[in-house]
Parts: structure tokens; sequence; C-alpha cells
């Protein structure tokens, strides 16, 4: 939604149709997650992994069709522009020279692709990092554990057993996440990108893996420009 969000900004600062078709693809993605956990929310579907709270998945629909909906405004605008520019450069009070091209942009090559896999890499990130906060955690609760002296301390070591036993399944489902996502993603970021650059393009395709530590939290921000 942020990144739709972005590229409307931007055509309307630049005035590019360009930029309004990004925000429906992008927006696009963001509906197809939000209807799924919206399902969730109405008992439809079922989820073990939630990456916002169900019953907001409503309200976010919502604001992203708005972000469809006005980009699709936005691009009549400008083609209404465009065609009145051109009738004044024709300079015969409104008929411009010559038939204005009103057909769709031809998208960039490779663009699909390329938002799929930002999308499928961007889920295998997330698993990468929820793989390493659940073996940071389950660390910790081990030494935890080794401060501890039996049997004065057998209560509170059980209950920490039993949070370092659910970190660990937080980090086996993390890798998994991680790995299906990552083997997903990356080929069709690989794909995209060769296929952008045999059309030829200007725009540069880049990907980006970074450690994201905090005292909070650690793991991986994946970012990339395509």
């Amino acid at each position: 939604m942020e990144a739709a969000e972005l590229h409307l900004e931007q055509a309307k600062k630049d005035r590019d149709t360009e930029q309004c078709e990004a925000t429906i693809e992008v927006a696009t993605v963001a509906l197809d997650i939000l209807h799924f956990y919206d399902a969730v929310a109405s008992g439809d579907a079922t989820s073990k992994w939630k990456v916002i709270d169900p019953g907001d998945a409503a309200g976010m629909i919502a604001e992203t069709e708005a972000l469809i909906e006005e980009a699709e405004t936005l691009i009549e605008t400008i083609e209404e522009e465009e065609t009145a520019a051109a009738a004044e450069d024709a300079g015969d009070g409104g008929t411009p020279v010559g038939p204005v091209d009103q057909s769709p942009r031809e998208k960039k090559p490779g663009t699909g692709l390329l938002i799929g896999g930002a999308v499928a890499a961007s889920v295998g990130v997330a698993g990468v990092s929820m793989a390493i906060a659940g073996l940071v955690i389950s660390r910790g609760k081990q030494r935890e554990v080794e401060e501890l002296e039996r049997p004065a301390d057998d209560d509170e070591i059980a209950a920490i057993d039993e949070e370092g036993k659910q970190a660990n399944l937080i980090a086996f489902i993390g890798a998994g996440v991680g790995a299906v996502g990552l083997a997903v993603g990356v080929p069709l970021l690989i794909v995209g990108a060769k296929k952008r650059k045999e059309g030829k393009t200007t725009a540069a395709t880049t990907l980006r893996v970074t450690p994201a530590i905090t005292r909070t939290s650690s793991g991986l921000s994946l970012s990339g420009r395509f």
C-alpha cells in the first residue's frame, strides 16, 4: 500500500500515466493479500502467519481500492491534458494535427515477474527474520535456565522451557517460510531483471538484503528498485 501511494504521488508530480499504472499493479498485489486476511477474519480461511491483524483487512481493502480508483481517474485526467496540449500546439483552436494516441502504454518488460518476485522474496526475508528471532529468543531462554538452580526454581524453569519451545517453533516455521519465499522470489527477480535488460530499458534493477538489528528485534531487510 505504501509503495502504491508513493507511485501515485510521483504520478501526480510528473503527470505520468506509467506511474499511475504502477500504482494499480502494486495496489492489486496488496488487495490479493488483504482479501485473504479478510477471509481469515470472517472464518473462511485460516493462517498462522499474520503480518497484519485480520480485523484490519476490510478497512485497508477500502483504502487500497480508493488508491486504484484515484490512479484510474488520474490517467483519464492526464490523457485529457495531453489531448488539450496537442490541440493547442496545432494552433487551430482545438483540432490537433493527426490522431492523438490513446492506446495504453506498453508495460516495461519483466514488470510482472519483478513484482511477483519482490512479493515472494519479501515473504522469504520475513521468514528468515522469524527464524533469526526465534533462535535468538531460544538462546536467551537457555541462558536464563542455566542461571537458575534446581529444585528451588523448577516451576520457573518449566515456564522458561515452554517459552523456549515456542521460540524454536517460530524459528522452524520462519526457516520454512524463508526458504520457500526466497526459492520462488529470487529466480523471478533474476528472470524479470534479465527481461528488463533485454528490453533495453534505462531503469536500473537492484536488490539488496541487509541485516536489520535493533534493541528489540533482529532480522533482515529487503530493498530493491525496478
